[in-house]
């Protein structure tokens, strides 16, 4: 990761110095026979709690959840505070932060 911050947002940047890789709307979904990569056709804001939601890892792949929260915050053991936090019961481990958050459309191979 070439630059990254985690205040206001939890952000970083990935420099691509080769033409061998190159950055796509498409999400990893490799867990299935079909539908491998879902391809992103249109942007959309979750503002509802209960929406469905879903997300792209390194380490769970594609799991699912629900809204829970929106504009939470956090304070850790060290009294550090983190806000603008979005709460889901989506399942995650360590090495799935950064991957694209998504809900599916109704054909099940496209998200926004």
């Amino acid at each position: 990761m070439s630059n990254h911050q985690t205040e206001p947002i939890d952000v970083g940047v990935i420099f691509i110095g080769s033409d061998k890789y190159k950055p796509s709307m498409l999400i990893r979904n490799t867990d299935t026979t079909q539908n491998k990569e879902l391809v992103t056709y249109d942007v959309s804001v979750s503002s509802s709690y209960g929406t469905h939601l879903c997300k792209s890892g390194r380490t769970t792949h594609v799991t699912c959840g629900y809204l829970k929260g929106l504009n939470g915050f956090y304070t850790n053991n060290k009294n550090q505070l983190f806000s603008q936090l979005t709460f889901t019961n989506i399942f995650g481990e360590k090495g799935d932060s950064g991957g694209p958050g998504f809900s599916y459309k109704q054909d099940l191979r496209s998200v926004i």
